[in-house]
């Protein structure tokens, strides 16, 4: 019996202390003042959901090969929005390059934070390639799933790209989009590489 409280009591502090952490897991000023200042619906009628900040670092090599780390933070409007955040898919080819998931969010309301456990994140073949009945086993799309994201919540995102295998040996790779359906607040997008690949623009 005196064995059976104190596994009550284990478990009942184990309770608490969890719960501690959900509530200490809370939002730092910087994120939720960009938040607090992007608006929503009311300010954007006719969106679905806003792009609050996105940076994209490029750190590439003479040789080609980069990494790429991309922080996103978007704000889900209505239920349209939902359907297009709730699920995320980030594609990658095997033979090239790998991806690390460094963080993968739900932002409540309230402030509140929920991560995205490991289980919520697989890799499938990519859906581009069946539809042409193309089998590539190397062709995959990381899928984050935000299962616990409502409509007024934000989804915050940093992932790294590492591409360790060039398709153009010696040239660099990326491309950048500065304008989507919905509405974008903040995006920026770094190259850093060596002075021997100066960068060209038309």
């Amino acid at each position: 019996m005196q064995n059976f409280k104190t596994a009550i009591t284990v478990l009942l502090t184990a309770l608490l202390l969890g719960a501690s952490a959900v509530v200490a897991a809370t939002l730092d000023k910087e994120t939720a003042d960009l938040i607090k200042k992007a608006g929503d619906k009311e300010k954007y009628p006719d969106a679905n959901a806003l792009l609050i900040k996105q940076n994209t670092l490029y750190e590439f090599n003479a040789d080609g090969t980069c990494k790429t780390t991309d922080y996103f933070l978007a704000k889900v409007l209505t239920e349209s929005g939902f359907k297009d955040y709730g699920e995320m898919k980030l594609p990658y080819y095997k033979t090239y390059d790998s991806i690390v998931v460094k963080t993968a969010r739900v932002i409540k309301q309230d402030g509140s934070i929920i991560d995205v456990p490991a289980e919520m994140m697989k890799d499938i073949s990519d859906a581009s390639t069946e539809a042409m009945n193309i089998y590539e086993s190397d062709a995959l799309n990381r899928v984050i799933t935000f299962k616990n994201l409502e409509v007024g919540d934000c989804v915050e995102l940093m992932v790294e790209d590492y591409l360790y295998h060039t398709p153009m040996e010696g040239e660099f790779d990326g491309m950048e989009i500065f304008q989507l359906f919905d509405p974008i607040l903040y995006k920026e997008a770094t190259v850093i590489g060596p002075k021997s690949k100066p960068l060209r623009h038309v």
